[in-house]
């Protein structure tokens, strides 16, 4: 028989929010238990959220179903032949603040990790293949994974995954970005240089 109270099933629940400890999502249930006028708007936006967005059909940023493909994707003064490749959508959003950047983006979803089950299968490289695939154009592709270890490894996949491809020129990140950084924690214009002074990518 389920005992859990209405509070401990909420803040289980705020628990599995990125960086949300168990006090801290106990407080947070609390918080809507005594300021009930805040439940609704809460909802309200969570619905909005379930029903209003989708993944890009080409990039898998998240974005409103009325506008797919993403605003990256549909820009026509964006290089659609320079793709830099990241984690996850706040990773767009931290080197779109560097206004460094005029291509266009490939969200993986994860990074490969063996210690956490996420292989290749995981992540989304098939709708990147699929992207380059009948091209003749020439591509730049960026890797902006995090500077760890599976990042590096994540990196290092997808540039033996795409080797067929002769039509492909990899590349890193570069300067100012230590081994075992996070683009979430980095400021702008320490991206941006990153960006700008990108270096070769070699297996």
């Amino acid at each position: 028989m389920d005992n859990k109270t209405p509070i401990s099933i909420l803040s289980e629940e705020f628990s599995k929010l990125p960086g949300i400890g168990s006090k801290t999502a106990m407080r947070m249930a609390y918080f809507y238990v005594h300021h009930k006028h805040n439940i609704q708007p809460l909802i309200n936006a969570l619905e909005k959220v379930s029903s209003n967005l989708d993944k890009c059909v080409i990039c898998n940023i998240i974005t409103n179903k009325n506008s797919n493909p993403c605003q990256y994707c549909a820009d026509e003064m964006r290089n659609k032949n320079l793709i830099c490749i990241v984690e996850n959508d706040t990773d767009v959003e931290h080197i779109e603040k560097s206004n460094s950047f005029k291509g266009v983006y490939h969200i993986l979803g994860g990074l490969i990790s063996p210690l956490s089950n996420i292989s290749s299968n995981d992540i989304e490289l098939l709708s990147l293949k699929k992207r380059l695939d009948g091209s003749t154009d020439n591509f730049e592709i960026i890797i902006a994974t995090n500077f760890t270890t599976e990042g590096e490894a994540t990196g290092l996949f997808i540039r033996q995954y795409l080797k067929d491809f002769n039509n492909i020129k990899f590349s890193r990140l570069a300067s100012g970005l230590p081994f075992g950084s996070n683009l979430e924690y980095v400021d702008s214009y320490t991206i941006g240089k990153a960006i700008d002074r990108r270096i070769e990518y070699d297996s």
